[in-house]
């Protein structure tokens, strides 16, 4: 499939290279954008699988990006952790940027319905359901996200990632059909471990099916974890 056709279906585009040249010539990455409110508009990654059909349903993975995520934080999540093995997979993959800098639990969460939205509209989504994923920040924001659009979330993994206010903690029971899985590095920082740690047993405490691992020897960025790892894990959450 050719790359103008993808960008003709969307609204908007931002019609920018891509900052890493390692997805330049890939032909399954799109970077598009679409107008959300306060005339902003909300640009994304989008990668479709090899052998992409319309008439084939897919999963479909919303994978929030880490640090203050941007566009170059983005496509280093995708090109690290998701792009081969989604292609190879026959997932798609959208990762947006936060517009503004405005993180995804802090004001532009309020974008991703009609982010989902879009999705839904142009491709048959696997159970009319996303899962979502996110890195440090991004793991952050999967929490929000989840717990905002519960209804619309397959399930949910971080590494490493944890509700980012009481008010979301006391929102958790939100997730009791969501399966969450928790990932950190025993090398990160005592404060990361110890709240994901407490977190999974609230999860467990209220019913929700969650599975926490720290993985020796790794610091924030687990390098360790495959994009293989990541995909298998996905493909077992599948419904």
């Amino acid at each position: 499939m050719k790359k103008v056709l993808i960008l003709l279906i969307f609204i908007t585009i931002s019609c920018n290279k891509t900052l890493n040249t390692g997805l330049d010539n890939n032909p399954y990455y799109f970077y598009l954008g679409i107008p959300v409110q306060n005339n902003k508009v909300l640009e994304f990654a989008l990668i479709l699988p090899e052998y992409f059909s319309r008439d084939q349903s897919y999963p479909v993975l919303l994978a929030l990006p880490p640090g203050y995520q941007t566009r170059a934080g983005m496509e280093w999540a995708v090109e690290k952790y998701w792009i081969r093995q989604s292609i190879q997979r026959n997932w798609i993959v959208v990762s947006p940027v936060a517009p503004g800098g405005q993180y995804f639990h802090k004001g532009s969460e309020l974008y991703i319905s009609t982010l989902m939205d879009t999705i839904q509209h142009r491709y048959n989504v696997e159970g009319e359901k996303f899962h979502v994923a996110g890195i440090s920040n991004g793991g952050i924001s999967s929490f929000r996200i989840a717990i905002q659009y519960t209804n619309r979330i397959q399930s949910l993994t971080v590494f490493p990632g944890v509700p980012p206010t009481e008010a979301d903690y006391a929102l958790l029971n939100r997730l009791i059909n969501i399966p969450v899985t928790m990932y950190v590095g025993a090398l990160d920082s005592p404060d990361w471990i110890d709240e994901m740690d407490s977190t999974a047993t609230i999860l467990q405490n209220i019913g929700v099916q969650v599975t926490f691992k720290i993985f020796p020897g790794e610091g924030h960025v687990i390098n360790s974890l495959s994009s293989d790892m990541l995909f298998d894990l996905l493909e077992d959450l599948r419904p």
